[in-house]
């Protein structure tokens, strides 16, 4: 009688452990569970403000000026984990689009405040929103 309440107890607490071993698995996977649909964006509308620099007057050169100062300071990874991604650029007013998960828009804001303090090109950002539209609309013509 003994022998059985015996191991009754041990399934019951060896249940438990492994009860408890793949809660702890799951609630350490929940942020993946979070991501599972569509990831939300946020669109940057950015200036650069000094605009005697002759690169920025060519749009294909001045697209890959921008994402070399950013992947400069946080590097390839960074940008890929922010899903860094240059939609539109405008010679004329000198403004970009930048296409960025919304859980990393403090990086890149982050990483704006940083090139400010490194570079004589200074960026000032005009305006962060959740639609492409209208980041066009604060790009100008």
């Amino acid at each position: 009688m003994v022998l059985v309440l015996l191991v009754i107890l041990h399934l019951d607490t060896y249940r438990k452990q492994k009860h408890a071993s793949k809660t702890t698995c799951i609630n350490s996977f929940s942020h993946i569970q979070k991501l599972k649909g569509k990831p939300r964006k946020r669109y940057l509308v950015i200036e650069a403000v000094d605009s005697s620099n002759e690169i920025l007057d060519n749009y294909r050169r001045a697209m890959k000026w921008f994402e070399e100062s950013f992947r400069q300071i946080i590097g390839e990874i960074g940008l890929v984990n922010a899903g860094f991604t240059l939609i539109d650029y405008n010679p004329r007013s000198h403004r970009v689009i930048i296409r960025v998960y919304h859980h990393k828009l403090d990086s890149i804001l982050g990483v704006v405040g940083v090139h400010n303090s490194r570079s004589p090109t200074k960026l000032a950002v005009i305006t962060v929103t959740g639609s492409i539209r209208k980041a066009r609309s604060f790009q100008g013509k």
